[in-house]
């Protein structure tokens, strides 16, 4: 899996359609914009967990493993893309249809950014731990094979392995607090602003 890509994909998940400035007369490019970048980043992550879980099954089969740690690992790399498919199907649900008041609009808005918030918030328990374990559950189970097959195992190899999935999982999670802070907080303070205003009005 290319962890840098999907990183990438991650972090921009929101930022490449948060405007300088939020108004209302444009708020339906908006919401078109925020449904069409939450819906790239489902469908690119699911794509990637399918990807490499093709990948990481062919090699166990080359390799002619049949260690429980490595299929564990894929099946976890697998559930991790599922979820992405189930928000893709939770997110069908709930949309509103053109000619939905604009207050309606707003408010499915704004539950839909505290959903995203508390996505990104609790990222580490649905989405770094599983795919971590995986890792940790793969090399695993190479080594094994490896020292099986009467090679020497290269601990230091792996650690340095390790050592860069740890260092990962650290920055997507700080990436991803850091977009609940700059980008989230910001836009979904303005539409309740907006909406506090039409209410009023």
């Amino acid at each position: 899996m290319n962890w840098t890509e999907l990183e990438k994909t991650w972090q921009a998940q929101l930022s490449d359609f948060a405007p300088p400035a939020w108004s209302l007369d444009e708020f339906e490019t908006r919401r078109r914009s925020l449904a069409r970048g939450l819906a790239r980043r489902d469908w690119l992550e699911a794509g990637a967990s399918a990807g490499a879980s093709v990948v990481l099954a062919g090699v166990l089969v080359l390799l002619g493993s049949r260690d429980w740690r490595g299929w564990l690992a894929i099946a976890l790399i697998l559930a991790v893309g599922v979820r992405f498919i189930v928000e893709r199907r939770r997110t069908a649900r709930l949309r509103l249809p053109p000619e939905a008041p604009l207050v309606a609009q707003l408010e499915a808005e704004i539950a839909e950014l505290r959903y995203q918030a508390r996505l990104l918030h609790s990222v580490l328990a649905w989405y770094l731990a599983p795919i971590g374990a995986a890792i940790g559950l793969y090399l695993w189970a190479l080594a094994r094979h490896i020292a099986a097959a009467g090679v020497a195992v290269e601990i230091g190899r792996l650690l340095v392995i390790g050592g860069g999935a740890v260092a990962l999982v650290i920055g997507v999670w700080w990436l991803n607090r850091h977009t609940v802070r700059t980008w989230i907080e910001p836009q979904l303070a303005a539409r309740e602003k907006a909406r506090a205003d039409l209410l009023r009005g």
